[in-house]
């Protein structure tokens, strides 16, 4: 949705959200694409909490997060400079992959995949920290039908 990628483009995560949900209760349908830049947004703008929030209403209104979703939190997250937020996010999508449950509803499985963790891993590179980053197994198929 070009109007949220502009909204966000320009910082304003709650028009570019407001936007969103304007599109919805018109009953536009929302590519899962929708969701991404304002996850991003919000992750930049330091509100994860908020963009937990648009991940379960994604998921409730029958959207289930990908890996595109989960990497623009993290990119959010570095733009932020909050690699412990990101390391966060990565730490749920793992987790979320875990859970039996939620990967039958959700119709397969989504887990970090060496592309998230190289995210966390060039940004702590940037810093000249890449001791930090955490060395996490990462699958050779991770999403599996």
């Amino acid at each position: 949705m070009a109007v949220v990628n502009a909204w966000c483009a320009s910082g304003s995560v709650g028009h570019a959200l407001q936007a969103l949900n304007g599109a919805r209760a018109k009953g536009f349908p929302l590519p899962p694409s929708a969701y991404t830049e304002l996850l991003a947004c919000f992750a930049a703008a330091g509100r994860l909490e908020q963009a937990g929030r648009v991940l379960a209403e994604m998921e409730a209104g029958g959207t289930p997060p990908c890996e595109a979703h989960y990497n623009a939190l993290v990119r959010g997250c570095v733009a932020a400079g909050d690699l412990a937020g990101a390391e966060a996010v990565l730490e749920r999508c793992h987790n979320d992959a875990q859970d039996m449950e939620l990967v039958a509803r959700r119709g397969g499985r989504v887990a970090p995949s060496a592309r998230s963790y190289g995210l966390v891993v060039a940004a702590h590179a940037a810093r000249g920290d890449v001791a930090q980053a955490r060395p996490v197994p990462v699958p050779r198929n991770p999403v599996i039908p």
